[in-house]
This record gives C-alpha cells, sequence and structure tokens, in this order.
C-alpha cells in the first residue's frame, strides 16, 4: 500500500514538473498596477479675445481635473498667449459654481459687470459661455451677479436666462445688429425705402417687394421726422437673435413725441443682420 502511494506520488511531481506557467504571457495580459497611479490631463478649450478685442479665439489647456470652477478661474488666470487679450475685468472673483441638470450656474463678484461697450460685453459672455459648456453634461451656462439674476451684464446683453455657447463670435469679426437697426430708422426717416428692402429678410416670401415695402410705411410711417434711441437689450449674440429697443420718434417736424418699445427678430445672413418679421 505504502509502496503504491508512493509511485503515484512522485509520477504526480513529475507530471507538475512539466507544465510550466507562461508567466510572460499573464504579465502581458494583466499588467501589474502600480499603488500610485499617475494622474492624466485632460485637453480644454479656453476662449479669449484677440488682441483687437473684435472676436474669440480657443486656447487649448491640459487640466488634471476638469471642473467648472477650475476652467473659470483659467480664464481669471488670464491668456498665456501674446496674440490675445484678457477680458474679463482683473479684480473678478469667482465666489461659486453648481450644475443643474444641463445648466452650470456661474456666480461672479461685482466687477464683472462694470461698465464696458457692446461688443466686449459679448465677448465676456461667450468667453464665459463657450468655456464652461465644454464640460460634456453642460449645454448653457447662467450668470449670476453677486448670488442674483440680473437683467443685464451692464447695458446690452441680457443675463436673465441661461445662455448657448455661440459659434458666430468664434474667429469672426464682431457685427453688432445695431448697425442693422439704426441704418432701418435712418432710411425710415429718409423714406428710402429700397434700402429698408435690403436690410430685411425677404427669402422665401413671394409676397413682399418695393411696391409692398413703400405701401405699408407710406401709410404707417409716413410722418415720422425723427427718432431716438434711449437703450437697447441683445438677448444672445447668434445666427437668430432678438433685440429690444425703447425709442422715442418724433412726428410732424418733431412737434409730437411717441414712446416705442420694439421687439425686433434679426437673422445673420451673408455677414449681415437682416430684420425679419418686420412686415
Amino acid at each position: 500500500m505504502n509502496k503504491k502511494f508512493f509511485v503515484i506520488m512522485i509520477f504526480t511531481i513529475l507530471l507538475m514538473g512539466c507544465v510550466q506557467p507562461n508567466i510572460q504571457q499573464d504579465s502581458e495580459k494583466y499588467p501589474p498596477i502600480s499603488p500610485f497611479p499617475k494622474k492624466g490631463k485632460t485637453e480644454i478649450t479656453l476662449y479669449f479675445p484677440d488682441e483687437n478685442l473684435e472676436f474669440l479665439v480657443p486656447e487649448k489647456r491640459k487640466m488634471e481635473k476638469l471642473e467648472i470652477s477650475k476652467i473659470v478661474q483659467e480664464l481669471l488666470n488670464g491668456t498665456k498667449r501674446k496674440d490675445l487679450k484678457n477680458i474679463i475685468p482683473k479684480d473678478t472673483q469667482l465666489l461659486s459654481t453648481d450644475i443643474i441638470g444641463e445648466v452650470a450656474y456661474v456666480n461672479f463678484s461685482k466687477e464683472l459687470a462694470k461698465a464696458t461697450i457692446e461688443k466686449n460685453e459679448s465677448l465676456i459672455i461667450y468667453s464665459i459661455v463657450n468655456s464652461v459648456t465644454q464640460l460634456e453634461d453642460v449645454s448653457k451656462v447662467q450668470i449670476l451677479i453677486e448670488g442674483e439674476l440680473k437683467e443685464v451684464l451692464y447695458k446690452h446683453y441680457s443675463i436673465d436666462e441661461p445662455k448657448s455657447p455661440s459659434e458666430l463670435i468664434v474667429n469672426r469679426e464682431y457685427v453688432s445688429p445695431m448697425d442693422t437697426i439704426i441704418r432701418y430708422y435712418e432710411n425710415l426717416k429718409k423714406k428710402d425705402y429700397h434700402r429698408i428692402l435690403k436690410l430685411i429678410d425677404i427669402e422665401n416670401r413671394e409676397d413682399i417687394n418695393y411696391l409692398t415695402v413703400r405701401s405699408y410705411y407710406e401709410k404707417y410711417y409716413e410722418d415720422i421726422a425723427n427718432y431716438e434711441i434711449k437703450s437697447y437689450v441683445i438677448n444672445e449674440y447668434g445666427e437668430n437673435i432678438n433685440v429690444k429697443i425703447r425709442i422715442d420718434i418724433y412726428y410732424n417736424n418733431g412737434m409730437k413725441k411717441k414712446e416705442v418699445t420694439e421687439n425686433l427678430n434679426l437673422i445673420f445672413k451673408d455677414g449681415n443682420y437682416k430684420i425679419t418679421d418686420i412686415l
């Protein structure tokens, strides 16, 4: 019995010695895991104005962790390129951030809303919005000032609703929708209906031509002597926008004034804005 058991044991040992584990193959399939893994960096795109403050330019950065606060702080730190400019006022502080649904809420100190011109307002807003919406789960950005929802950033661009990113302001010179609106009222005052027709989007409108335009304006605007735009607010900078205007219109050689609030819809075509839904 003992002799038989001894023979079986010897045979088993010899058999095990013939089967060598493929250590190299196993190590390739399951590489060793470091107890101190390296932190990978992710590329992010920030948006800063060009040196002439005409449009936004993408600037690539690498960050270890993508968070709203880190992205905004990079914007506040400023560009690293000599051909770009910083647009956010230097004393601006980031107070808090949050994400609700697909909307990022970014709360700034009051310095963000310093006095500036229309174009710079748009550059500030979309520098923030275009940069923060790089986050996968964020499609819009709501800008807050000192924790409050404001109607406008400074004077001409609304921030009372979440903003989507604008492609129109990237690598393309800013075009003010007010250029079209001012020309519209100037030609209205001069009764130049040919030029008015060029400022209106009449695509797919077979019912509109020079005669219909002239007939309409002679009926409703014949007595306009002058006008004065008191204020205006642009809802966003994109292909389809709305501009709310408060305007004083003077009739009968300036003897009569009428205060009017107009909501004009505009569409961006062929490098300029055109007024829609006017007729």
